[in-house]
């Protein structure tokens, strides 16, 4: 708040210990540096103020279809007999998409004719953030 403060002389519009406390009690949950983070863009980018709701942190969009390619060249790149040296390329939410799937059913088919089962069974446990 000090830093925003620096930057917006009306920031916050009533500074007091209870507002203090209720933007720490609704950021508390989210790592110090992302909120940085989120903060320095807010400042570059607005001449206002931010609310709380602006430093949060957003995940990071799921890019199902670049997964899918992933997945599907290091399928093509190891090939049927090295399963293993691919899975240990893979995130853990594409190891286990595979593993629905079937490795050697992937291996034999053509490279998108899986893409909407591997839509179906992907969840990926990302904990990236973004900056918005």
């Amino acid at each position: 708040m000090a830093t925003i403060g620096a930057i917006y002389p009306n920031f916050p519009p009533k500074q007091s210990e209870a507002t203090a406390n209720v933007w720490y009690m609704m950021l508390a949950d989210y790592p110090a540096k992302d909120i940085e983070a989120q903060a320095i863009h807010h400042i570059r980018t607005s001449k206002y103020p931010p609310v709380i709701s602006e430093l949060i942190p957003q995940p990071k969009p799921v890019d199902v279809l670049s997964d899918w390619q992933r997945v599907t060249a290091l399928i093509s790149r190891y090939g049927y007999y090295r399963q293993d040296e691919a899975l240990t390329q893979m995130t853990e939410a594409q190891k286990e998409a595979v593993r629905l799937i079937g490795y050697a059913r992937i291996c034999q088919s053509e490279p998108n004719a899986l893409y909407k089962e591997f839509t179906a069974v992907y969840k990926p446990t990302s904990t990236e953030v973004m900056i918005v």
